[in-house]
């Protein structure tokens, strides 16, 4: 039995099956490569590991040191048993989600079996060509080590701008902030969905934003994770973060906007579904659906906190105020604040009831900050899901 797995759900009719089995069983008994060690990896932010199983975690320690040494040909990863096609996949997945310095990996890989003296082995192989299927790492093993070391140098640099003394919503932040200032989104190229297309080449899609950040909050002691979803109309990955034992969401694609920068950082469940659906766990999924590799996630997280956001942080936030006294309040944040070249201050409407009042009429709502402004006119105005911005002359 020979499969060709991909990451991105490609299938190969039963002749294609037949003929490649053919060929690769008298490969087995010509070659064979075996990972003779596992690489130690710290236990912290590896919450898809966490999720798994004893087998799958099993297979995952292999999948992970197969990443570290790029063996060519084929590897033992376990001993045959009912579900081990999908946990293979499921590992696979794993160890990319949490290990988001890993960029050499392809999508797809190839298993087989053998019969041994002691039951059937599946073999898994990342580096394999045979009639009707390559698969192959991205790159050789000394261009690897050569880019890694790019990609390490790199991470060290960003972060050495950060203090020890920072706290995590301030390393979070300069992170955010780094990644938004120095990319490039586009949706085709080398290595976009990738940490190093994001932090060397400059240039990512949601992938690439969101396993830069996930490696670089990594590398400062913050817990962040991979979601995926849809948001756009469009598959789509953003994290989550644990800031002062408080979780969020963070979108720092979508925070590579400069009308509303932060409109998408330390969010509840509640701001991100506004515009993100999330897939399923891995743990409701059907195995077929796994096994054709469709997205899914590996933890839920509950995100009810918000007081970890920009405007809360900052003193953006208008909250906890009725309808009748947030004219005053919101003029004396605007009053304090420096307008700076943009000539605007943005500001969140936590509370439903402030929502609701703008929405049933902005002129009028804006009017009433205006008569308590100094200084200053209102000239327009921008707002998205909570956050309203205020133009000045």
């Amino acid at each position: 039995m020979v499969l060709i797995v991909s990451l991105c759900g490609c299938d190969f009719n039963t002749k294609q099956l037949e003929y490649i089995a053919e060929e690769f069983i008298g490969l087995f008994s010509r070659e064979k490569t075996i990972v003779e060690e596992y690489y130690v990896f710290p236990p912290e932010y590896n919450a898809a590991y966490n999720s798994l199983s004893n087998k799958q975690k099993q297979i995952y320690r292999k999948i992970y040191a197969i990443s570290e040494q790029m063996p060519e040909g084929y590897v033992a990863v376990s001993k045959q048993y009912e579900d081990v096609i999908r946990d293979i996949s499921l590992s696979y997945t794993a160890v990319l989600y949490d290990h988001p310095e890993i960029f050499w990996m392809p999508s797809t890989y190839i298993v087989g079996e053998q019969n041994t003296g002691f039951g059937k082995e599946i073999l898994l192989s990342f580096n394999y060509q045979i009639s009707g299927s390559t698969t192959k790492y991205s790159v050789t093993k000394t261009k690897r080590d050569e880019m890694r070391k790019e990609l390490e140098n790199k991470v060290n640099s960003i972060i050495s701008a950060i203090s020890e003394n920072d706290g995590e919503f301030e390393k979070e932040k300069i992170i955010n902030d780094y990644i938004c200032q120095n990319t490039e989104y586009v949706k085709q190229g080398e290595w976009v969905d990738t940490a190093y297309g994001c932090l060397i080449n400059k240039k990512a899609l949601c992938e690439g934003y969101s396993k830069a950040f996930k490696l670089l909050c990594n590398e400062v002691g913050i817990e962040c994770d991979l979601i995926v979803g849809h948001a756009g109309g469009e598959g789509h990955m953003w994290n989550s973060v644990n800031i002062e034992n408080k979780h969020s969401f963070v979108d720092v694609t979508w925070n590579d906007n400069p009308d509303f920068p932060y409109l998408y950082f330390n969010i509840t469940t509640e701001q991100i579904s506004y515009d993100h659906t999330f897939m399923p766990l891995f743990s409701e999924m059907e195995e077929d659906s796994v096994i054709k590799g469709n997205s899914f996630n590996f933890v839920e997280r509950v995100c009810e906190f918000k007081g970890n956001t920009y405007y809360d942080k900052y003193g953006f936030a208008l909250d906890d105020f009725d309808a009748s006294n947030y004219s005053t309040v919101a003029a004396e944040i605007i009053n304090n604040t420096e307008i700076g070249d943009k000539k605007s201050v943005q500001l969140l409407l936590s509370s439903n009831e402030l929502k609701k009042e703008f929405e049933n009429n902005p002129e009028k709502f804006l009017i009433k900050i205006q008569r308590h402004l100094r200084n200053l006119v209102i000239t327009a105005y921008a707002f998205e899901r909570d956050v309203l911005v205020i133009y000045f002359e």
